[in-house]
């Protein structure tokens, strides 16, 4: 086989279906082949067609099913016919199961969320994905870094939703849009708002938290964006935004926080990270686009 182009694809505690929708190269279409890194191989399973080898699809139209037990990351390589130039391909990684606890064992007692109240709210849980340029969507959430002051890299989206179970919350976010024609976009509630594979950079970011369920939890939201220090920012409605009005968003992270019943309050505080390297240059060959119809 020629050269191989790898990316890393990140899945949640989940079911699977990694399609191959096209080719985006001449010649012969790449083969697309998963591979599960030795230390989340006994977290993750790779199910492939009958009529593929294992933990590949052939072809454009083919798929595979990955089976993870906890959030994990697995590496998706292209890899085109001996002599054939690197290539590009098209994949929609869409969801069938996620986030359904395991069963519990006979005579173990099973607990429900509680209602969310003084002591902190039960249950809820802030997942989605962004789009990072030359990686594709990664998880956003739980307090970890979407590309960030080690790995910067343009953000060109987002799509967040809140699990609240029994609660009354709303997240709305809007995005600034960066290139020709861009600006913010109108609020959106668990929809994709900004753009893909058109190498538009968010700007700024906007969120808002909203519902009875909204006194008992604060946001916490780290922004990095190019050639500037981590902004971060406290509260239910908050606003970031570049300095000069026109520098990519290079770095997020979000998490939801309980508080006290009446104590939210909102800051915007600079804050000095490690120095920021340049951003990733090395284009990736794989586009994963997660299926549109999971909000």
């Amino acid at each position: 086989m020629g050269e191989d182009q790898v990316s890393p694809l990140s899945v949640q505690a989940g079911l699977f279906v990694l399609q191959y929708i096209k080719s985006l190269s001449r010649g012969t279409p790449p083969v697309v082949e998963v591979r599960v890194p030795s230390e989340t191989r006994r977290y993750v399973q790779i199910i492939s067609s009958p009529f593929d080898a294992a933990d590949t699809i052939s072809a454009p139209g083919g798929c595979l099913v990955i089976r993870a037990e906890q959030a994990s990351t697995v590496q998706v390589a292209v890899v085109s016919a001996t002599g054939a130039r690197a290539g590009e391909v098209e994949l929609r990684l869409e969801a069938l199961v996620t986030g359904q606890a395991a069963s519990p064992q006979r005579g173990e007692p099973v607990s429900s969320p509680g209602p969310v109240g003084s002591a902190g709210p039960s249950g809820v849980e802030l997942v989605g994905t962004a789009h990072v340029s030359r990686r594709g969507d990664v998880p956003v959430g739980g307090d970890k870094w979407v590309a960030g002051p080690s790995e910067p890299a343009p953000i060109e989206g987002l799509e967040i939703r809140l699990n609240a179970p029994g609660a009354t919350l709303r997240l709305e976010y809007q995005v600034l849009v960066g290139g020709k024609d861009g600006g913010w976009t109108p609020w959106l509630r668990g929809e994709y708002a900004g753009t893909r594979g058109q190498y538009r950079p968010l700007l700024g970011i906007r969120f808002r938290l909203a519902g009875n369920a909204a006194q008992f939890l604060t946001l916490h939201v780290d922004a990095l964006f190019l050639g500037s220090t981590v902004e971060t920012a406290r509260g239910n409605t908050l606003e970031l935004i570049s300095g000069a009005g026109v520098d990519p968003l290079v770095g997020l992270k979000i998490a939801l926080v309980p508080t006290t019943k009446g104590k939210v309050q909102s800051e915007n505080t600079a804050i000095r990270p490690p120095t920021a390297q340049p951003a990733e240059t090395r284009a990736s060959r794989v586009r994963v686009f997660r299926s549109s119809s999971l909000r």
